[in-house]
């Protein structure tokens, strides 16, 4: 790859005044640190989120979770699986209907939501069908962002495993709307997640487990909370609005400037 994207690695290498990287996840300041990366500052930020300028309780307070799940053909008794990505290969909502699908057999009381669209629809649609849970997986498409936040709110439990890293917005405003995340371990993703205190945390060797994780949070509405509500006091305590973000950017470029 260094090889094929020598550009890329180059420009990498290269001293800087200002390096500004996002922090999503995928350690991208130890590859700068791997490249020997000289530059005299280096801005390692993550995504700010537009939830954070929000009053998130008031927005869950008017939000009519009942009806947006009737609409969806998701009953008052159903417990709600969401996933929210571009679905292709690397994001790995195979996992997803994997798990949910051996939960399912135990409990089937269950909808999976599966947010966006890409290359990989038609084989997760073929999965889901080959597992005989295609009357319970809902593929919603592509909506628009606001949107997000309305299937983020009428859900139970949120997963996210992807394979390179899941500190992506998704994960990160699943969080602070208070959904107890069911994520992997790779990347940073453990930076954020500290195992059965503000979410459910598996490595790879523990993924042949998740349907029973997942029943296990449909059992204990408790633990769900609990992970919830730890996820949102993470969130309100680390993360920051976009205004927030981009000030912390225009201040150091403006001490280069002046």
């Amino acid at each position: 790859n260094r090889i094929k994207r020598y550009p890329h690695y180059q420009a990498l290498s290269e001293k800087a005044d200002l390096v500004i990287m996002t922090d999503d996840g995928t350690q991208g300041d130890q590859v700068l640190r791997q490249l020997h990366n000289k530059s005299d500052q280096i801005l390692f930020l993550r995504n700010g989120l537009e939830l954070m300028e929000k009053d998130v309780p008031k927005m869950v307070a008017a939000f009519d979770r009942a009806a947006f799940r009737s609409k969806l053909g998701i009953g008052a008794d159903d417990t709600m699986f969401l996933t929210v990505s571009r679905l292709t290969g690397w994001k790995r909502v195979d996992r997803a209907i994997d798990g949910f699908a051996d939960c399912n057999k135990k409990n089937p009381h269950t909808k999976l939501v599966i947010v966006g669209d890409g290359d990989s629809r038609e084989a997760l649609e073929k999965q889901a069908e080959a597992l005989g849970v295609r009357d319970h997986v809902i593929f919603a498409g592509a909506v628009q962002h606001d949107a997000v936040y309305q299937y983020m709110m009428a859900c139970d439990i949120f997963v996210s495993l992807y394979d390179l890293s899941n500190v992506g917005n998704p994960l990160l405003e699943a969080m602070t709307l208070g959904k107890c995340v069911v994520t992997l371990d790779v990347g940073d993703t453990n930076k954020l997640i500290c195992n059965r205190q503000n979410g459910i945390i598996l490595t790879y060797t523990m993924l042949p487990l998740l349907g029973d994780i997942f029943s296990e949070l449909i059992e204990n509405k408790a633990l769900r909370d609990r992970l919830g509500s730890h996820a949102r006091e993470y969130a309100l305590a680390n993360f920051c609005s976009w205004k927030e973000r981009m000030d912390k950017e225009y201040m150091s470029v403006s001490k280069l400037i002046i």
